[in-house]
């Protein structure tokens, strides 16, 4: 499994370094494009001037984000450690759990695209990236505006072909002249910092509820535009009632006998009242008729068995917009709550270059008089993250 991903990822890495090559020549720097290896960059002063333009309106909603985000940071923080230790031991064992929607002792594979990710799944991600980094950008840069810190740059950027983003780019002498400073008053600077670091990662957790409130009640937000119409086949066992009935992937059932099935719940209903060896007949959308004789349910042997795994499916109420735009949406919707989520804990998670590791350091600034133990605490914390991290990656590929 490792090779299958490595040689693609270094021919990926060849082309982009091509590609860098053959920007250095045509000089695109001095237009503020910067080509690296699996990475293009586009500077632009309009980005920062619509995040001081930003930082002058909404001026209630941005002081709430920068009050409350750093306490929310210290939660998230603690939360994603304990994520990443949980999913570490769910996958030693090799379980794989889904809760709220959030899978746990999943593999973490790496986004390559047109190998890991393609398709349709890829123009999800393209958009889902956008709506969560730029805005967790514009987060950053709006709180320093408003605390009085200088952005260096800003701009966008296009990663592995897979991702859409933003940066909003600190002088690195603010964030370490801050911390050497032994004034007492620069802990006004410490907390301004804190509001800083801890505002993207915030507006994320605002996006994530958003999307997790529209998967939850993803039925009712679609009623305007579709209605229940039966259930879809989603897949069919080999040497199954079903597959010996000829039903296949697709498949979408309206009436068995002479009931009608609008969605999964009547259709359980009426397996209910079937025992193994009774005769049904399954009606399709588009006239179809499959005769299936079921067998015994090889994990209840008083209950039938078919075969087949079903969801329900949706018609769509306006002429315009097809059937299958109701389950595409969704997965878009889901992909894109997922998305939010990974950012909020792999930024909050201290690993040196992340929001939460720079937060923690800020926060052993003020609270720490001892800088010694203060580094200890920081390097410690963010070594052993970063372990847990790489190995959440590397455990499923050498078992």
């Amino acid at each position: 499994m490792f090779f299958d991903y490595i040689y693609p990822l270094l021919l990926l890495i060849l082309v982009w370094g091509l590609v860098s090559i053959l920007a250095k020549f045509m000089r695109l720097d001095r237009k503020g494009i910067t080509i690296y290896p699996l990475v293009l960059i586009v500077r632009s002063k309009r980005f920062l001037r619509f995040i001081e333009n930003e930082a002058k309106r909404r001026e209630r909603f941005w002081s709430f984000i920068s009050e409350v985000s750093p306490a929310f940071l210290w939660l998230v923080l603690g939360a994603s450690i304990l994520y990443f230790i949980i999913n570490l031991y769910c996958l030693s064992q090799g379980s794989v759990s889904v809760h709220g929607g959030i899978p746990v002792g999943a593999q973490l594979v790496p986004v390559i695209p047109f190998i890991t990710v393609s398709g349709k799944i890829l123009v999800y991600l393209l958009i889902a990236s956008t709506i969560a980094i730029i805005p967790h950008e514009i987060s950053h840069g709006v709180i320093a505006v408003r605390s009085g810190i200088k952005i260096e740059s800003t701009g966008f950027f296009f990663l592995l072909g897979a991702v859409i983003g933003a940066f909003v780019e600190l002088p690195e002498e603010e964030l370490t002249d801050v911390i050497e400073d032994e004034k007492r008053d620069n802990m006004f600077k410490l907390q301004n910092l804190k509001k800083v670091l801890a505002a993207g990662i915030f507006f994320n957790i605002i996006l994530f509820s958003i999307f997790y409130g529209i998967a939850l009640n993803y039925n009712f937000v679609m009623s305007p535009f579709f209605e229940a119409n039966g259930v879809e086949v989603v897949s069919v066992d080999t040497n199954s009632p079903a597959e010996r009935a000829g039903l296949v992937s697709g498949v979408i059932i309206i009436k068995i006998n002479d009931t009608e099935i609008n969605d999964i719940n009547t259709f359980i209903d009426y397996m209910r009242n079937v025992s193994p060896g009774d005769i049904i007949i399954l009606y399709g959308v588009n006239g179809e008729k499959y005769i299936v004789k079921t067998s015994i349910n090889p994990k209840n042997a008083q209950k039938p068995y078919l075969g087949v795994v079903i969801m329900n499916h949706y018609k769509s109420k306006l002429p315009f917009i097809p059937d299958s735009m109701y389950i595409e949406l969704f997965n878009f919707i889901y992909l894109s709550m997922l998305l939010q989520f990974i950012i909020i804990i792999t930024n909050a998670l201290p690993i040196f270059v992340s929001d939460g590791a720079k937060f923690l350091l800020v926060f052993l600034r003020e609270k720490v008089k001892n800088k010694s133990f203060a580094s200890l605490i920081y390097l410690s914390t963010n070594w052993l993250c970063l372990i847990i991290l790489i190995a959440n990656f590397i455990l499923p590929l050498v078992k």
